[in-house]
C-alpha cells in the first residue's frame, strides 16, 4: 500500500472494531484495492470499495471486479466510481467505513465526514487512518486547495478532532503512530 502505516493500522482497526464476517464495509477512495482485497481475504468481510477512476483501481488490483470472490466461491468486493464526497450509497447501509490516507485529500471535509456518518448503519463505526499535523506546526504555512498530497491537506490534531465529532461521531480509540 501507497500510505503510511500500510495494512499494520488496518489490521489493529479491524481487531479493535470487531467486525464480524459477512459485514458489509466501505473502503472510501480505496485506490490500488489493497484494503479491499485485505479485508474480503482475510477478514471475510463484504466490502465496497470507491475511487474516482474505478477502471484504474481494477487494473491495479490484478484485475478483482470480475474476480473478487472469497475462498468459499461468494462475492466478496466490488469496486464502484465516486467523487468524494458524492456517495452513491443509501443511508444506514455499512457496518463500518474505511477511509485511510484519502480524508487529507479532501476539500470539503465536513461534507466527507457527514456523508460517512449517513451512511454508517446505528452503531456502525468509522476507521479513520491519516496523517495529521502537530499542534506545534499548526499555523505554519497554509495547505494547497486543492490538497496537492496527503500532507497539504492534512488538519491539525485539534481540528480533526473537531472535525470528527462536529460529523456526529464519538471518539472510541485514537492512536498516534508519528515516529
Amino acid at each position: 500500500t501507497l500510505r503510511p502505516g500500510g495494512l499494520i493500522l488496518t489490521q489493529r482497526a479491524v481487531d479493535f472494531c470487531g467486525f464480524d464476517p459477512g459485514d458489509l464495509v466501505l473502503d472510501a477512495g480505496s485506490g490500488y484495492g489493497a484494503t479491499a482485497k485485505y479485508l474480503s481475504d482475510v477478514y471475510g468481510l463484504q466490502v465496497v470499495g470507491t475511487d474516482m477512476d474505478v477502471n484504474k483501481t481494477i487494473e491495479r488490483s490484478n484485475g478483482e471486479r470480475t474476480n473478487g470472490h472469497n475462498a468459499n466461491g461468494t462475492r466478496s468486493f466490488d469496486f464502484v466510481q465516486s467523487r468524494i464526497p458524492a456517495f452513491p450509497f443509501k443511508s444506514d447501509r455499512f457496518d463500518g467505513i474505511f477511509c485511510e490516507c484519502v480524508l487529507s485529500l479532501i476539500p470539503d471535509k465536513q461534507a466527507c465526514l457527514a456523508e460517512f456518518f449517513r451512511m454508517l448503519k446505528p452503531n456502525g463505526q468509522l476507521v479513520l487512518t491519516d496523517l495529521f499535523i502537530p499542534e506545534k506546526y499548526r499555523y505554519q504555512s497554509l495547505p494547497a486547495d486543492p490538497p496537492l498530497s496527503c500532507l497539504d491537506g492534512a488538519l491539525s490534531i485539534v481540528d480533526l478532532i473537531t472535525a470528527v465529532e462536529a460529523a456526529g461521531f464519538t471518539i472510541t480509540l485514537m492512536e498516534g503512530h508519528t515516529r
